[in-house]
């Protein structure tokens, strides 16, 4: 839910929001999506936004506690934190995929890829 949260408030003036939802068996460690993703079958997990995109340069602390680029009283910086860590108490991985658009009609937005072991 905090994931399709974040999507919304980094679209202010509107944009698309999608989740995607896809089946993924892993039958060689080679061939994972992910270094260290063991052999079994997955549920992959795509939300996705047209938003604003994160900055590369603060992409290494989007999952820090209290970390967050929200104005004062609109978060606490403990959405992606928690988000994490639930996930990886249950042998998931999260991915963030972002792009920050420079000029106009340049693409941006950004991709969270969340991965549980069915």
């Amino acid at each position: 839910m905090n994931l399709v949260v974040n999507a919304r408030d980094a679209m202010p003036e509107g944009g698309t929001l999608s989740i995607e939802l896809t089946q993924l068996r892993v039958t060689k460690p080679k061939y994972a999506p992910l270094p260290d993703m063991p052999v079994g079958n997955w549920v992959q997990i795509a939300i996705s936004d047209t938003g604003t995109g994160i900055p590369e340069e603060i992409l290494p602390y989007i999952y820090d506690p209290f970390f967050t680029t929200k104005p004062e009283g609109e978060g606490t910086g403990l959405g992606l934190f928690v988000s994490y860590g639930i996930i990886k108490k249950y042998g998931g991985t999260i991915e963030c995929r972002s792009l920050t658009g420079g000029a106009p009609g340049e693409k941006c937005g950004t991709t969270f890829i969340v991965n549980l072991a069915t």
